[in-house]
């Protein structure tokens, strides 16, 4: 898969643009608080620049964030965050933990359902006895038959926009950026494509990976998979 200026060179841009989104933290921390103790250390998967992950620290969370860019990474820990740069589809960790986190669409950062498996099978590997993995999505079987072309223009600030347009191909979604710099003209773009994984086969891998008391939660658009190891 190529890699995103966006997640590269422009990992500064990237920070602001998830600030932009305005994504309830209070909210997704709520609902975490279900499945997880105090004393839980966790793993969050393609945390980027941290902001989600500095968000659920100040509710009282534990959190090591890793991110395969070491970029996006640099501004996390200026945020006050612990990291680790790792490539989610085969990892090892010193020492293991009690929840993996993969939030935010992260799982469809996976290109085939080998990456998957082997996403899973990571992390499987890397939890505790009786650890337990947390998957967010945008609603797959949603996405699969009522996802539409999606294009918008983001402020970023004073001198930098970007434009965001997501369009989908069947089971992909084709995301292209362009940046736009209002100080000097130049203009770039960039594209990554993800795949969009229907959640009997994400559940299915995970019972091949022998995770147990596999759960489906739905919260509007957003579903929740919570799965345990034995």
């Amino acid at each position: 898969m190529k890699k995103m200026k966006l997640y590269k060179n422009k990992a500064y841009l990237y920070d602001k643009f998830i600030e932009k989104t305005g994504r309830d933290y209070s909210q997704l921390a709520q609902f975490l608080k279900k499945y997880i103790k105090k004393t839980d250390k966790m793993l969050y998967l393609g945390a980027g620049t941290g902001t989600g992950g500095a968000e659920l620290q100040k509710q009282g969370f534990h959190i090591l964030c890793s991110d395969i860019n070491l970029e996006m990474l640099n501004i996390a820990k200026s945020k006050g965050m612990k990291c680790i740069k790792l490539d989610m589809k085969k990892f090892r960790l010193k020492e293991k933990v009690d929840v993996i986190l993969s939030l935010f669409n992260t799982i469809m950062y996976n290109n085939s359902n080998q990456d998957l498996r082997n996403n899973i099978q990571s992390c499987y590997d890397n939890l505790k006895q009786k650890g337990r993995l947390i998957i967010e999505m945008t609603n797959p079987e949603l996405l699969l038959s009522k996802g539409k072309d999606y294009t918008q223009l983001w402020e970023i600030d004073d001198e930098n926009w970007i434009v965001q347009s997501d369009k989908f191909n069947n089971d992909l979604l084709i995301h292209r950026f362009i940046f736009i710099n209002l100080k000097t003209k130049k203009i770039d773009k960039d594209i990554q494509i993800t795949r969009i994984f229907p959640s009997k086969t994400i559940i299915q891998i995970l019972r091949e990976v022998n995770f147990i008391s596999i759960k489906a939660v739905n919260k509007g658009n957003t579903l929740f998979i919570i799965a345990n190891k034995a």
